[in-house]
C-alpha cells in the first residue's frame, strides 16, 4: 500500500490539490469483507503571487502531506479488515458477530472521515511554511463517501434478530427524514442570505463608483475655477477611497481597506458551506441505514408491498437530495474568489451568484422524504 500520486497545479491565481480517491489502489484488496467508496481530495489556496523557484519546493511539500494522510488511512483500513477477519473466525465457531463487525466499521469510516477533515488545514500549512507567507485562506471538498460492509462477509441476522433490526433501521431512517426536510429549509435561508450578501457588497461596490465619479468631476471644476484666481492654491484633498471607474479598480485593494464588508460575505459563505457539508454528511451515513434496510428486503421471502413503496419513494428523495450537494459545496466555496479575481465590471460577483441561483432547492424532496421515512417507521412497529 504505498504513495500515491496527485495533482497538484498553479494557475497564477490559486493553488489547488486534486486526486479522484486516494484509496483506489486498497479498496480491490478488501472488497471480500468491505465496500471501501472514495476518499476524494480537492483544496484551493487562493495565491496570485509567482511561486518562480519555489514551485517545485511548494508542490513537494504539498504532495508530502497528501502521502502521509494516505498512509494513515491505509493504517485505518489494514486495522480494520484485521478486527474483521478475526470475527469471521468468531462467526465460524458458531458466534453472532455481525454487531461487532459494524461497530469496528463505524468506528473506521469516523476515524477516515476526521482525516478527510484535516486534509485542506494541512495542506494550507505546508503551503504556508514553504512560501514563508502569512495566514492564507483555503477551501477543501475533500470527503469521504463511507463504508459498507461486503454483502457476504457475515450474516447479518442471528436468531429472531431480524424484525428488531428493521425496526432499528427504519427509525434511523425516519430521523433522517425529518432532519433532511428541516436542513432543506436552512441550506435555502443560508444560500439567500450569501446571495443578499455578494448582491449588497457588489451594490457598495458599484455606488462607490458613482461617488466617487462625481467627487472627482467637482474637484476638477473646482481647480480650474481656481487656477484662474490663484495659481500657488493648495492641491484639493485626496478622496478616501479612490475608485473612479471600474477601468481602475482592484478588487484587492478595496478588500483591504472593506475589510468589514469583507467579513461579512466570507461569514455568510463560511455559514453556508459549513451547512451543506454537515448535510452532506448525514445524508452519506442515511445512505449505510437505507443500505441495511434494502438487504432487510431482499432477504424477505414476501416483502410487505406498503413497505416496499416507502422504500422507494425514500430511496428516490434521498437520491435526489444527494445529487444536489456537490454543486451546492462548489458554489459556496466559489464566493472566495470574488475577492481575489479581477472585477472586470463586476463578473467575478455576478459568476458567484448565478452558481448559486442555479442550486435546486430540496424542501419538497425533504418533506417526502420525511414522510416516506415515517411510514417506514410505522410499518416496521408493526411487525
Amino acid at each position: 500500500m504505498g504513495l500515491i500520486s496527485i495533482d497538484v497545479s498553479h494557475d497564477g491565481k490559486a493553488i489547488t490539490v486534486e486526486s479522484d480517491n486516494l484509496l483506489d489502489d486498497i479498496r480491490k484488496k478488501v472488497k471480500h469483507l468491505i465496500v471501501l467508496n472514495p476518499f476524494q481530495v480537492y483544496v484551493e489556496i487562493p495565491f496570485d503571487e509567482d511561486l518562480g523557484k519555489n514551485e517545485d519546493k511548494v508542490f513537494d511539500a504539498v504532495r508530502s502531506v497528501v502521502n502521509n494522510i494516505k498512509k494513515d488511512l491505509d493504517k485505518v483500513i489494514e486495522e480494520l479488515t484485521t478486527r474483521l477477519e478475526d470475527l469471521q473466525i468468531e462467526e465460524a465457531a458458531g458466534k453472532s458477530v455481525y454487531d461487532q463487525a459494524e461497530k469496528s466499521m463505524k468506528t473506521a469510516e469516523k476515524k477516515i472521515k476526521d482525516l478527510a477533515g484535516i486534509t485542506g488545514t494541512d495542506v494550507r500549512k505546508a503551503v504556508q511554511k514553504t512560501t514563508g507567507s502569512g495566514q492564507l485562506r483555503s477551501a477543501s471538498r475533500t470527503v469521504f463517501r463511507g463504508i459498507e460492509l461486503a454483502r457476504e462477509a457475515f450474516d447479518e441476522h442471528g436468531a429472531g434478530e431480524q424484525p428488531s433490526v428493521s425496526r432499528d433501521t427504519a427509525k434511523a431512517l425516519s430521523a433522517l427524514g425529518k432532519e433532511a426536510f428541516k436542513l432543506s429549509q436552512q441550506e435555502k435561508d443560508a444560500r439567500t442570505d450569501l446571495e443578499d450578501a455578494l448582491n449588497k457588497q457588489l451594490a457598495q461596490i458599484r455606488a462607490t463608483f458613482k461617488e466617487n465619479q462625481k467627487a472627482a468631476e467637482k474637484e476638477e471644476k473646482k481647480a480650474e475655477t481656481d487656477k484662474s484666481k490663484d495659481k500657488d492654491k493648495k492641491k484639493p484633498e485626496p478622496i478616501k477611497d479612490p475608485i473612479v471607474s471600474e477601468k481602475d479598480f482592484d478588487i484587492k485593494e478595496y478588500a483591504k481597506r472593506h475589510q468589514a464588508e469583507v467579513r461579512a460575505v466570507e461569514a455568510a459563505r463560511t455559514k453556508y458551506v459549513d451547512l451543506v457539508k454537515s448535510f452532506n454528511d448525514k445524508l452519506e451515513a442515511g445512505k449505510v441505514e437505507f443500505t441495511k434496510f434494502y438487504r432487510l428486503l431482499e432477504k424477505a421471502k414476501e416483502p410487505d408491498k406498503d413497505v416496499e413503496e416507502a422504500f422507494d419513494k425514500f430511496g428516490e428523495s434521498l437520491g435526489t437530495i444527494l445529487d444536489t450537494m456537490p454543486d451546492k459545496l462548489e458554489a459556496g466555496e466559489g464566493c472566495l474568489r470574488v475577492f481575489k479575481d479581477d472585477f472586470k465590471g463586476g463578473a467575478s460577483f455576478e459568476k458567484a451568484l448565478k452558481e448559486l441561483a442555479a442550486c435546486k432547492g430540496t424542501t419538497k424532496s425533504g418533506k417526502n422524504l420525511e414522510a416516506a421515512g415515517a411510514v417506514l417507521e410505522k410499518l416496521a412497529r408493526q411487525t
